[in-house]
């Protein structure tokens, strides 16, 4: 029986594609009433379809250990693909818990980088030529410092030499012209 409304379900729906396929000169007001023919043939194929596999169901439930077995075989299925579910999110999990110290060491190290408190820039050259400009400056307080340091030293020493200089100073006779 179920066999035979397969049939008619495949022939009804063969039927109703062709007839929409069909040459578009003649699909006018008489393809339509043809078309809604074979609407209905296919509808009525899948509502006897329908009942058969209603009824079907039926005489299984009326088997109570069938129907036991039945309801077990759709729970430990829907266990398994949740249990599948569970382990996908587990992996994603683990994934994401391995990735998050790296995240968190980069995020200090942008953190680190701006603390002048402004935006970020949107591109890499821009971090580049900050990073230059922060060498930069760092370079020019090194020098600044050293030449600093230099000049203190030279006026040290000068005014060491200008003690040294007074006494050889009293050292010296001089002559008359």
């Amino acid at each position: 029986m179920m066999n035979v409304l397969v049939d008619e379900l495949a022939k009804s729906f063969d039927e109703c594609l062709d007839s929409i396929l069909s040459d578009p000169q003649q699909q006018k007001e008489a393809a339509n009433d043809v078309l809604d023919t074979q609407t209905k043939l296919l509808k009525t194929a899948f509502l006897e379809l329908e009942n058969h596999l209603r009824q079907v169901r039926l005489n299984a439930l009326a088997d109570r250990p069938l129907a036991i077995k039945e309801a077990n075989t759709l729970l430990q299925r829907d266990i398994e693909i949740k249990n599948n579910m569970i382990q996908k999110y587990v992996t994603k999990l683990d994934e994401w818990e391995s990735k998050i110290p790296s995240l968190v060491a980069n995020g200090k190290q942008a953190v680190a980088l701006r603390t002048d408190g402004t935006d970020f820039d949107p591109h890499p050259d821009a971090v580049i030529a900050r990073q230059r400009k922060l060498q930069e400056e760092e370079i020019v307080k090194k020098i600044a410092l050293e030449k600093s340091d230099n000049e203190n030293k030279n006026m040290q020493n000068n005014d060491d030499e200008d003690d040294d200089d007074d006494d050889d100073d009293d050292d010296v006779q001089f002559e008359e012209v």
